[in-house]
């Protein structure tokens, strides 16, 4: 068996084969690697424990490891490699097709090495040591089709910066392939008027698109474009409570359909061009869930905040967080309480204030919670009074500098408090805060971001922007 080289197409003359054989009858004595007519010993008789482990009843195991290192020049070559036993009898191991080229490429494009058939896009880059690439060939069975070759790799000419025109190495080809199995390869026509190859390591599939898998894919397409416009109706009612368009909005919603539809469609009709290989349309997705995805909530966000909270130099507030309680659904009570225990802002008090609630879980939940922080402060009225009354009554527990108001069913993100404090500690003239917010659903999705100007009267005149999360000094 060989560990070395992982790959039979390399880029140096040079090559070292690592590996172990041994035979259970008979004695090997010496192991070797031939090239045409050239002929590499190895050094044999290597240690291998790990070996011996698996194979204890065969004491040929325990030194059966070997090593060779061969040149070959540049070129398509086949490696044998061959064992000799006591009797100075040459055996055949193994035989191996090696590439050597004095190229270096990737393709990076496809990603999947199987396609259906119709024009493929094949896409990476090229680039040689001490020689400029004048010509870049794709090559696939008899099909030879040159790139468009000298594209921008910045990330290429790093990694390879005395290569020449590494940062200039990109190549792009389509190629219209029949189905079957295709060896792929690039032919490199240097200014010397050298040419070299370069296998690509994986065999590429192309299977038949006929009828019914064209069928398949519209029947897909469609059923992706009925659920993009279920998935906007969901967001319309959460967003203005309600689904049917008002008349003088239905020619935006007929807008809307047709750029879902073509977000959605899929060139599947013959003669059409493909995506390229490799490549999957995307579904259209939300852009509040696409910030979410790249700025989600982890460590470095948490040690960040607390290195502000911990360098910063003027007082930090103590911030009690009121929340008036009546009836709310256990799960919706324990999230919210939770988020403000979860916060990476230490110096809070939670003080709430139950409005009389008909539901006997309500206190026990409140008094389990108490019990495990002595930070959570609860008072319980004796009658109904309403949220206005026990907003008040749960504000009267407090003892921090600033109020921040919390209803029994929202939640705070961790990073929430330490933000409030930071600010009214940067801003101590600062009376009434207020931030943006979103909507969270059972599942733990966000969703309706709702993204909120400074103190603007003419949008305070529509509604009352100004709640989730606010906060007051005392």
């Amino acid at each position: 068996s060989l560990e070395k080289p992982t790959t039979w197409q390399v880029c140096d003359s040079n090559v070292l084969i690592v590996g172990w054989a041994f035979h259970k009858k008979r004695e090997i004595t010496a192991v070797r690697a031939r090239i045409e007519d050239k002929s590499f010993s190895a050094v044999y008789g290597i240690e291998r424990s790990d070996i011996a482990l698996g194979n204890s009843n065969i004491p040929a195991a325990h030194k059966s490891g070997f090593t060779i290192e061969l040149t070959a020049p540049p070129g398509r070559h086949e490696v044998l490699l061959e064992a000799q036993d006591a009797r100075g009898k040459w055996h055949l191991l193994a035989a191996y097709p090696l590439l050597v080229s004095t190229i270096q490429a990737s393709l990076d494009v496809p990603t999947v090495w199987e396609q259906r058939q119709g024009q493929i896009l094949f896409a990476g880059w090229c680039c040689h040591h001490d020689q400029k690439i004048s010509k870049l060939s794709f090559l696939c069975g008899d099909t030879s089709v040159e790139c468009a070759y000298g594209l921008r790799r910045k990330d290429v000419g790093e990694v390879f910066p005395d290569w020449v025109n590494s940062s200039e190495s990109g190549f792009e080809v389509l190629v219209d392939l029949p189905p079957g199995e295709w060896h792929v390869s690039l032919e490199a026509e240097l200014e010397n008027g050298e040419t070299l190859y370069f296998q690509a390591p994986k065999i590429l599939t192309v299977r038949r698109y006929d009828i019914w898998q064209r069928s398949a894919d519209k029947f897909e397409e469609f059923s992706s474009f009925i659920e993009a416009i279920r998935q906007r109706a969901r967001e319309r009612k959460q967003r203005l409570g309600r689904i049917v368009p008002m008349p003088w909005e239905i020619v935006k919603v007929i807008r809307q359909l047709g750029k879902i539809y073509r977000q959605q469609k899929q060139f599947t009709a013959p003669g059409d061009l493909l995506p390229p290989a490799g490549f999957v349309v995307p579904k259209p997705i939300d852009r509040y869930d696409a910030w979410l995805e790249v700025n989600p909530w982890n460590d470095r966000a948490r040690n960040y905040l607390i290195s502000r909270l911990q360098s910063c130099r003027e007082p930090l507030p103590k911030i009690s967080v009121v929340m008036p309680v009546y009836n709310p659904p256990i799960d919706f009570l324990k999230s919210a309480i939770a988020s403000v225990i979860n916060q990476v802002y230490p110096n809070w008090e939670l003080c709430i204030a139950d409005d009389c609630s008909t539901e006997f879980t309500v206190a026990e939940n409140l008094k389990d919670w108490a019990q495990k922080d002595d930070r959570i402060r609860i008072t319980f009225r004796t009658e109904n009074g309403n949220i206005s009354a026990a907003t008040n009554s749960a504000a009267a527990l407090a003892t921090g500098d600033i109020i921040l108001f919390l209803d029994n069913d929202d939640e705070l993100t961790p990073d929430a408090l330490g933000e409030v404090a930071l600010y009214f500690a940067a801003h101590p003239d600062t009376d009434f805060l207020y931030s943006d917010d979103d909507k969270i659903d059972t599942k733990g999705r966000r969703f309706a971001p709702q993204f909120k100007p400074e103190w603007s009267p003419e949008l305070l005149l529509s509604y009352m922007y100004l709640c989730h999360l606010c906060a007051v000094k005392r």
